[in-house]
């Protein structure tokens, strides 16, 4: 994963330092193919509020590819939830997230 702008990453199988391909996941298909099938999944659901925004696909190197994807503002729910206390979380923000993830998994399985 890297960052494209402020607001949008690109996930790939290869891993970029400084400018260069530092290390490639691609002789491992499974990650090639996970990631191919990551994007047939955001091509096929389209775009909802509670689902983040996929840009398409970029090419970083003549045949590499990496999703395009919209950013998290505050990372993932896993991660802000190990930096910040549960009982921190109001309830009300809770059942918002609830309420979002509901929403979003019913387009999901629409």
């Amino acid at each position: 994963m890297s960052l494209y702008d402020q607001t949008t990453f690109l996930k790939g199988y290869v891993v970029w330092l400084d400018g260069r391909n530092a290390f490639s996941f691609e002789k491992w298909g499974p990650s090639k193919r996970s990631l191919d099938r990551e994007r047939e999944v955001y091509e096929r659901i389209g775009t909802h509020s509670s689902i983040l925004q996929y840009f398409g696909v970029v090419e970083v190197e003549p045949g590499g590819h990496s999703l395009h994807l919209e950013l998290a503002s505050e990372g993932n729910l896993r991660s802000f939830i190990r930096v910040n206390h549960p009982d921190s979380i109001p309830i009300s923000q809770r059942l918002t997230w609830i309420i979002d993830l509901g929403t979003g998994l019913k387009y999901i399985h629409s």
